[in-house]
């Protein structure tokens, strides 16, 4: 009996959230429909436009080095989760952990008056940044939203090929 109105209370608390927008700790954040990272992307009307998309092998000719790159990154966000303010966080990070990179970005997506019931808002950020690359080796970019952790996309940044005998 202690269970079921444990449950009771958690579906009521959250449909109170969902109905006054009111987000706390724990709470849903917008779903990631997509991260690509690419060598440049932007976002317009709707679209992103993205040149090189896929990018998850860099070779510079020595470093440290800095790569220009874009992350496109397109949410969906529900009725209940739009024109409110949401924090978008990239991390670039070594295998270690150590940050190299932290960019931030906050959006806030209207909910439009004609979009049909339980259809959901996307939202696309696009963000280009010069990524520092300290040595060859293996990095990610992490997604967080609101907080939490939604996407990772491994790199690996190695050295160029050796030079060609036969050349």
């Amino acid at each position: 009996m202690l269970l079921g109105r444990a449950v009771t209370n958690a579906v009521a608390s959250y449909a109170l959230a969902v109905m006054f927008g009111i987000r706390g700790k724990g709470w849903r954040v917008p779903e990631v429909d997509f991260m690509v990272v690419c060598d440049y992307v932007r976002a317009d009307a709707g679209g992103m436009h993205m040149i090189a998309a896929g990018v998850d092998r860099i070779q510079p000719s020595s470093v440290p080095y800095v790569q220009n790159l874009g992350v496109a990154t397109r949410l969906a966000l529900t009725r209940a989760e739009c024109d409110v303010p949401h924090h978008i966080r990239l991390i670039f990070q070594d295998q270690d952990g150590k940050r190299i990179l932290d960019v931030t970005a906050t959006i806030a997506p209207k909910y439009p008056d004609d979009l049909p019931v339980g259809w959901r808002v996307k939202a696309g950020v696009a963000l280009n940044v010069g990524v520092p690359l300290p040595d060859y080796g293996l990095y990610a970019f992490e997604l967080l939203v609101d907080g939490q952790s939604r996407k990772s996309i491994e790199m690996v940044v190695a050295p160029p090929p050796p030079p060609d005998p036969q050349a």
